[in-house]
């Protein structure tokens, strides 16, 4: 009986599956500072896994010149038991669009607790919390 609790120990402890949710984050703070020349028309945080886009993740709209806006992103049940990472696209008042990956999830849990973006007239900047 003793064996059979150590090997259950063992496999439940090394296991990629994360069943008592300790190794992992459930939510991530996304945050999103505009200090490019134009309004942000729209803000999609997306998670990707191999081919498939999760397009239902996150969108906020209208972050104006000198603002930030946050969200807080949510382990998803779509996610659970798959890797991925996440992409953030930009669409500017012009039109323009601008698209960065960053951070990862694993076996449906994020990596990260939150993630700062910094949107400049030529680039994204990004810090990520661990």
């Amino acid at each position: 009986m003793k064996k059979i609790a150590i090997l259950l120990l063992s496999v439940v402890s090394s296991s990629c599956t994360d069943i008592l949710g300790i190794f992992g984050n459930s939510e991530m703070a996304v945050n999103i500072t505009n200090n490019s020349e134009m309004t942000i028309q729209k803000a999609g945080f997306y998670a990707e896994h191999g081919t498939q886009v999760f397009v239902d993740s996150f969108i906020v709209e209208n972050i104006l010149v000198g603002s930030s806006k946050q969200l807080i992103a949510k382990e998803s049940r779509k996610l659970l038991g798959s890797d991925g990472s996440f992409t953030l696209l930009l669409t500017f008042e012009n039109g323009d669009t601008k698209r960065t990956s960053c951070c990862y999830f694993s076996n449906g849990q994020f990596q990260n607790t939150a993630i700062d973006f910094e949107v400049k007239k030529d680039t994204i900047f990004k810090k990520m919390t661990f």
